[in-house]
Protein backbone atom coordinates (compact mmCIF):
# COMPACT_ATOMS: atom_id res chain seq x y z
CA UNK A 1 0.00 0.00 0.00
CA UNK A 2 1.47 3.21 -1.15
CA UNK A 3 1.28 6.55 1.33
CA UNK A 4 -0.99 8.42 -0.95
CA UNK A 5 -3.68 5.05 -0.61
CA UNK A 6 -2.95 5.06 3.58
CA UNK A 7 -3.34 8.51 3.57
CA UNK A 8 -6.79 8.14 1.70
CA UNK A 9 -8.01 5.40 4.48
CA UNK A 10 -6.29 7.17 7.17
CA UNK A 11 -8.85 10.16 6.45
CA UNK A 12 -12.24 7.79 5.48
CA UNK A 13 -11.66 6.37 9.26
CA UNK A 14 -11.43 9.99 10.86
CA UNK A 15 -14.44 10.81 8.61
CA UNK A 16 -16.15 7.72 10.18
CA UNK A 17 -15.30 7.96 13.67
CA UNK A 18 -15.87 11.75 14.00
CA UNK A 19 -19.46 10.73 12.60
CA UNK A 20 -20.03 8.52 14.49
CA UNK A 21 -18.92 10.42 17.61
CA UNK A 22 -20.99 13.45 16.64
CA UNK A 23 -23.94 10.47 16.10
CA UNK A 24 -23.29 9.53 19.29
CA UNK A 25 -22.84 13.48 21.13
CA UNK A 26 -26.14 14.17 19.23
CA UNK A 27 -28.69 11.34 20.18
CA UNK A 28 -27.24 8.32 22.14
CA UNK A 29 -26.31 10.51 25.11
CA UNK A 30 -29.52 12.07 25.07
CA UNK A 31 -30.97 8.73 24.54
CA UNK A 32 -29.20 7.04 27.28
CA UNK A 33 -30.25 9.60 29.65
CA UNK A 34 -33.37 9.42 28.81
CA UNK A 35 -33.53 5.50 29.23
CA UNK A 36 -31.97 6.42 32.71
CA UNK A 37 -34.64 8.88 33.65
CA UNK A 38 -37.32 6.15 32.60
CA UNK A 39 -35.93 2.84 34.11
CA UNK A 40 -34.37 4.23 37.12
CA UNK A 41 -36.44 7.16 38.26
CA UNK A 42 -34.15 7.36 41.62
CA UNK A 43 -31.54 8.12 39.62
CA UNK A 44 -33.08 11.07 37.36
CA UNK A 45 -30.54 13.63 39.27
CA UNK A 46 -28.25 11.76 37.50
CA UNK A 47 -28.53 12.50 33.89
CA UNK A 48 -27.87 15.66 33.50
CA UNK A 49 -24.66 16.41 34.98
CA UNK A 50 -23.36 13.07 33.16
CA UNK A 51 -24.79 14.24 29.50
CA UNK A 52 -23.44 17.72 30.51
CA UNK A 53 -19.93 16.05 30.98
CA UNK A 54 -20.17 13.42 28.57
CA UNK A 55 -20.46 16.69 25.50
CA UNK A 56 -17.95 17.92 27.43
CA UNK A 57 -15.98 15.04 27.65
CA UNK A 58 -16.09 14.82 23.72
CA UNK A 59 -14.65 17.79 22.87
CA UNK A 60 -10.61 16.78 23.51
CA UNK A 61 -11.64 13.39 20.95
CA UNK A 62 -13.02 16.12 18.37
CA UNK A 63 -9.40 18.14 18.46
CA UNK A 64 -7.51 14.78 18.37
CA UNK A 65 -9.28 13.65 15.15
CA UNK A 66 -7.97 17.21 13.68
CA UNK A 67 -4.80 16.34 14.51
CA UNK A 68 -4.69 13.00 13.54
CA UNK A 69 -5.92 14.40 9.98
CA UNK A 70 -2.70 16.47 9.73
CA UNK A 71 -0.77 13.01 10.57
CA UNK A 72 -2.70 11.70 7.89
CA UNK A 73 -2.39 14.89 5.38
CA UNK A 74 1.48 14.85 5.63
CA UNK A 75 1.83 10.67 5.43
CA UNK A 76 -0.05 11.57 1.70
CA UNK A 77 2.68 14.15 1.12
CA UNK A 78 5.17 11.42 1.95
CA UNK A 79 6.60 12.39 5.20
CA UNK A 80 5.34 10.14 7.53
CA UNK A 81 8.44 10.53 9.92
CA UNK A 82 8.41 14.21 10.12
CA UNK A 83 8.93 16.42 13.07
CA UNK A 84 5.22 17.69 12.64
CA UNK A 85 3.59 14.33 12.67
CA UNK A 86 5.58 14.03 16.02
CA UNK A 87 4.17 17.28 17.01
CA UNK A 88 0.72 16.52 15.93
CA UNK A 89 0.66 12.65 17.99
CA UNK A 90 2.42 14.58 20.79
CA UNK A 91 -0.75 17.13 20.89
CA UNK A 92 -2.93 13.84 21.05
CA UNK A 93 -1.17 12.16 23.39
CA UNK A 94 -1.46 15.04 25.54
CA UNK A 95 -5.37 15.41 24.58
CA UNK A 96 -5.89 11.82 25.70
CA UNK A 97 -4.04 12.87 29.22
CA UNK A 98 -6.13 15.69 29.54
CA UNK A 99 -8.96 13.79 29.07
CA UNK A 100 -8.37 10.98 31.14
CA UNK A 101 -7.47 13.11 33.78
CA UNK A 102 -10.74 15.62 33.71
CA UNK A 103 -13.03 12.33 33.67
CA UNK A 104 -11.26 11.43 36.86
CA UNK A 105 -11.96 14.37 38.46
CA UNK A 106 -15.35 14.79 37.49
CA UNK A 107 -16.14 11.00 38.19
CA UNK A 108 -14.65 11.37 41.72
CA UNK A 109 -16.30 14.90 42.00
CA UNK A 110 -19.50 12.99 41.49
CA UNK A 111 -18.36 10.23 43.92
CA UNK A 112 -18.49 12.97 46.79
CA UNK A 113 -21.89 14.72 45.94
CA UNK A 114 -23.32 11.70 45.45
CA UNK A 115 -24.01 12.29 41.99
CA UNK A 116 -22.80 8.36 40.77
CA UNK A 117 -24.08 5.28 40.68
CA UNK A 118 -22.31 2.32 41.15
CA UNK A 119 -22.11 1.15 37.54
CA UNK A 120 -20.95 4.16 36.65
CA UNK A 121 -18.02 4.25 39.24
CA UNK A 122 -16.91 1.05 37.09
CA UNK A 123 -17.49 2.22 33.84
CA UNK A 124 -15.48 5.32 34.66
CA UNK A 125 -12.34 3.56 36.38
CA UNK A 126 -12.04 1.59 32.65
CA UNK A 127 -12.75 4.56 30.55
CA UNK A 128 -10.22 6.76 32.98
CA UNK A 129 -7.61 3.69 32.61
CA UNK A 130 -8.03 3.39 28.30
CA UNK A 131 -7.69 7.17 28.00
CA UNK A 132 -4.46 6.76 30.06
CA UNK A 133 -3.35 3.61 28.11
CA UNK A 134 -3.99 5.82 24.72
CA UNK A 135 -1.92 8.60 25.92
CA UNK A 136 0.70 6.67 26.77
CA UNK A 137 0.75 4.82 23.35
CA UNK A 138 0.66 8.18 21.33
CA UNK A 139 3.50 9.56 23.46
CA UNK A 140 5.82 6.80 22.42
CA UNK A 141 4.57 6.81 19.17
CA UNK A 142 5.25 10.25 18.73
CA UNK A 143 8.81 9.32 20.61
CA UNK A 144 9.80 7.10 18.02
CA UNK A 145 8.31 9.18 15.27
CA UNK A 146 10.66 11.83 16.17
CA UNK A 147 14.02 9.78 16.27
CA UNK A 148 13.01 8.00 13.14
CA UNK A 149 12.86 12.03 11.47
CA UNK A 150 15.83 13.41 13.19
CA UNK A 151 17.50 9.71 11.66
CA UNK A 152 15.87 10.37 8.36
CA UNK A 153 17.40 14.44 8.43
CA UNK A 154 20.65 12.86 9.96
CA UNK A 155 20.54 10.66 6.58
CA UNK A 156 19.40 13.19 4.02
CA UNK A 157 22.38 15.42 5.36
CA UNK A 158 25.12 12.44 4.37
CA UNK A 159 26.39 12.14 1.01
Amino acid sequence: MDQKSLSRWLKIIIIVVAAIGAAGDAFMVRIVGKMIRERYPDLVHLSLPWMISMWIFSIPCFVALIYAWKVAVEIGRGRPFSVPNASHVKKISYLAFADSVFFFVVSTAFVLLKLNHFGFILASVIVVFLGLCAAVAAAVLSHLILKAALLQDENDLTI
